[in-house]
């Protein structure tokens, strides 16, 4: 609980730092290698913008891009499952369409199919990127 407590309290006036000096990204992500715990918000940086930028729609990247390069949101990579690690051919979860409610169902049926891998952001972490069959 302290190491989640002081890299939280890290993290949070790392981030003050780079808005108050408008740190560019460059120096921005310099400023939050240097902070001295395993930051529980690498991933976000890492993992969850990049794959936002990556493999986002315009419309995506629109709306949740600026949330989380503000951290307004905070996001981790949920792509690893209990029983089957970051096998990508074994995953469980399901996300099927629902065409009446625009929205995708997410299901992992079993204890294995649990996502396994968010760490430190698993407690923080407000939005995920979530790896499903399709």
């Amino acid at each position: 609980k302290e190491l989640l407590k002081n890299t939280l309290r890290k993290a949070a006036h790392g981030w003050k730092l780079i808005v108050n000096l408008h740190l560019t990204e460059e120096e921005a992500q310099w400023l939050r290698l240097y902070i001295d715990e395993p930051a529980y918000t690498d991933l976000h940086w890492g993992m969850f913008i990049p794959t936002i930028e990556e493999q986002g729609t315009k419309e995506q990247k629109e709306k949740w891009l600026p949330l989380a390069q503000k951290m307004q949101i905070i996001g981790c990579y949920a792509q690893s499952e209990l029983g089957h690690d970051s096998n990508m051919k074994g995953l469980e979860t399901t996300a099927t369409f629902d065409p009446q409610t625009d929205e995708l169902i997410l299901h992992s049926p079993t204890l294995t199919s649990s996502k396994w891998w968010p760490g430190g952001l698993g407690k923080i972490s407000t939005h995920a990127i979530v790896y499903a069959r399709l």
